[in-house]
């Protein structure tokens, strides 16, 4: 075995470590940021919709307030899993 070829393999080994770990972290900011984007586009359809007085809306209410609860324990759980 050449004694100066095991130096580079590590230092590869290790730029490629951390460039993997970037993109874990880039990953997990993605998917927090699109949860956050979704809850906040309910929350605007909510508002939209309680200005509404016709039963097709208050339906969607309904569904809508159960898509926040549902997200929300989503997020949850998916915060959970990533530590």
């Amino acid at each position: 075995m050449c004694p100066g070829r095991y130096l580079p393999e590590k230092a590869i080994d290790l730029v490629d470590e951390a460039c993997a770990n970037v993109k874990v972290q880039l990953n997990s900011r993605l998917r927090k940021f699109i949860i956050l984007k979704e809850r906040i586009q309910l929350e605007i359809e909510l508002h939209a919709l309680e200005k509404e007085n016709d039963k097709a809306s208050e339906a969607r209410i309904v569904e809508v307030g159960g898509e926040r609860t549902c997200g929300v324990d989503g997020q949850a759980s998916a915060s959970n899993g990533e530590a």
